[in-house]
């Protein structure tokens, strides 16, 4: 069942990955949202403002934003957009952030490493009333190298972040939520958090499966 009622808009934000050391470009890497407007088309542009700001603004009396965190190998933003009740084969709206400009941090974790944002509506409504981001991949800021767990300055920095979109900003005509298509509903985001260790997020990327496997296969003994 898709979800499908008027009065919302669906986005989804792509970072575009270039490869490093030799390895081709890869896949993009997406997070996906859910937003109440009280019209669609002035709606798409408080949506963009949101969720650019979500990534490359940081939160008040802090000097960093979850950009600075993340892997200079995503190299382009853009944020793809549709009402939820568009007619089937509508082509989304697509909207490149000029202001996106990776970390040049050499020092990577490894790609499939990210953190997960955890969220959840109430009432909850079982699973579908919660939902997460996966923020990856990152560079070697994002590590406590002490307990090698997440820093905890990101974990705040991503906490901050979600508040807000969760909360809403006057004006800006957009409320982030959860679409279940089980129930076709939407539900407003209540509370969240970020845990301290690290996910991970296999990707079957061609271009990492090919190059990046040792060449020597182990086979068990008979």
């Amino acid at each position: 069942m898709p979800f499908n009622l008027p009065g919302f808009i669906l986005a989804q934000v792509r970072f575009h990955r270039t490869g490093v050391g030799g390895i081709p470009p890869a896949d993009d890497v997406i997070n996906t949202f859910a937003f109440n407007v009280s019209d669609v088309s002035g709606g798409v542009a408080s949506v963009r403002a949101l969720l650019t700001a979500f990534y490359t603004t940081p939160p008040q009396g802090m000097s960093n934003s979850i950009r600075d965190f993340m892997a200079k190998t995503l190299r382009a933003m853009t944020i793809v957009t549709r009402a939820a009740d568009a007619p089937a084969g509508t082509q989304p709206d697509e909207f490149p952030v000029t202001t996106w400009v990776p970390p040049e941090t050499t020092s990577l974790l490894p790609p499939d490493v990210a953190v997960c944002c955890s969220y959840r509506a109430l009432p909850t409504f079982g699973r579908s009333g919660r939902g997460r981001i996966y923020l990856g991949p990152l560079n070697q800021g994002a590590i406590d190298n002490a307990s090698g767990l997440v820093t905890p300055n990101f974990q705040t920095i991503i906490n901050a972040r979600a508040k807000v979109l969760a909360e809403g900003v006057e004006g800006t005509n957009a409320i982030w939520g959860i679409a279940s298509r089980t129930k076709n509903a939407w539900m407003r985001i209540n509370t969240g958090y970020v845990d301290d260790h690290f996910d991970t997020q296999r990707r079957r990327d061609p271009g990492t499966e090919q190059f990046g496997r040792h060449p020597d296969e182990w086979v068990r003994t008979p």
